[in-house]
């Protein structure tokens, strides 16, 4: 039935019918005084208080003692202590980042850039150097009019490369512009893997469609490689920095010459708080559960 605890009335009561009885023998028939004008009654009354405390105690000892009840440190006692479980400590959020800046610039491993939204900051967890290897993408300025333009790109990882592109340029092509316009009709119409546009300045971004990947590109012809984009992950400098949307990390707070913009091409976990005891002890619950069933083993390899 568990702990019942019972009241200082109920426990001087049950002093004194004990002391009737055990005093009994020496009284010869008269009965016993137990008020509180008699001694033995103000001893009652004194002790029967600190043995109803010690026992409301025994409850909250028990309590402390099970995993569904156990708060705070008494839990991380339960599981870490006897369970080898330890409670998630606090971990700052981290990122994917797109660097844009000019070839041969380099940007310092810690350099800080920001979310336009909420404010919060993010440092590099590594150097980057703007490069036509290891790239995202590149923007390709046109140097001269005229001839066969070619565009040689390799994509890490592909079990098979794709071919070059090659772009014939019409009678009619014979500004910068119009040559660019052709570039970027020859890569869209030509490749599967990359995406390009024209710039303001006429200049042609070619990038990796799927921004996962990393590349190499050469070029042939009267063409050049100016800028680049550099992929790097990065950490929120904060412990409490809120998720962060696709394209919202746009501000750069580190001032390099050369690095012309930054973003995050995919959403942004926020950072997560020490665990809390609920859900501390469901984890800590799903590792000690011996189901052996698919959906604990899911949830728990989440956890």
């Amino acid at each position: 039935r568990g702990v019942i605890i019972q009241g200082i009335d109920e426990v001087r009561s049950n002093m004194a019918q004990e002391a009737k009885i055990r005093f009994s023998p020496q009284l010869n028939g008269k009965e016993l005084r137990v008020d509180d004008s008699s001694v033995l009654g103000r001893l009652f009354a004194i002790v029967s208080k600190p043995a109803v405390q010690n026992a409301e105690i025994l409850p909250l000892i028990l309590q402390a003692m099970d995993i569904n009840s156990a708060e705070g440190q008494q839990l991380d006692n339960l599981l870490w202590n006897i369970h080898r479980i330890k409670r998630l400590s606090a971990s700052q959020a981290t990122t994917m980042l797109m660097l844009y800046g000019d070839i041969g610039t380099t940007v310092s491993k810690g350099s800080e850039v920001g979310n336009y939204i909420t404010g919060d900051s993010y440092a590099t967890d590594s150097t980057v150097t703007f490069s036509n290897l290891n790239t995202n993408g590149v923007d390709i300025q046109i140097d001269t009019v005229g001839g066969l333009y070619v565009i040689d790109y390799s994509i890490d990882n592909k079990l098979s490369q794709p071919a070059k592109i090659s772009v014939q340029l019409g009678v009619n092509d014979t500004t910068i512009a119009s040559v660019a316009d052709r570039i970027v009709d020859a890569v869209n119409s030509q490749s599967g893997y990359l995406t390009a546009t024209k710039n303001n300045d006429n200049s042609v971004k070619v990038i990796i469609t799927d921004q996962a990947y990393v590349g190499s590109f050469n070029l042939q012809g009267g063409m050049s490689i100016v800028r680049s984009y550099m992929p790097v992950y990065a950490t929120s400098t904060t412990y409490n920095s809120s998720e962060s949307f696709e394209n919202q990390i746009t501000v750069i707070r580190s001032s390099v010459l050369g690095w012309r913009g930054v973003t995050n091409p995919y959403y942004s976990f926020p950072s997560t708080p020490v665990e809390s005891d609920e859900d501390y002890r469901y984890r800590g619950k799903l590792k000690l559960s011996y189901t052996g069933g698919k959906y604990n083993s899911i949830i728990m390899a989440l956890k």
